[in-house]
């Protein structure tokens, strides 16, 4: 039986899941200590390894395939 491993590493999914939550990148950046940019780089690059558009779309697809709650 395979397993199936995430794409993402576990900080992309930490982010991701923050964003589920309702915090903005400034509110992330505040909470894990880094800055704005640095959560939107991660965002940025969430988003093109789910291969969607925008962050409703990416919380969406990481629900689904059971990535975040």
């Amino acid at each position: 039986m395979e397993t199936k491993t995430s794409p993402f590493t576990d900080r992309q999914l930490e982010i991701a899941q923050l964003v589920a939550n309702g915090l903005n990148s400034k509110a992330i950046g505040e909470k894990l200590a880094i800055s704005r940019t640095t959560v939107e780089t991660h965002l940025y690059n969430i988003k093109k390894i789910a291969q969607v558009k925008n962050a409703p779309e990416l919380i969406a697809k990481l629900l689904r395939e059971k990535l975040i709650n």
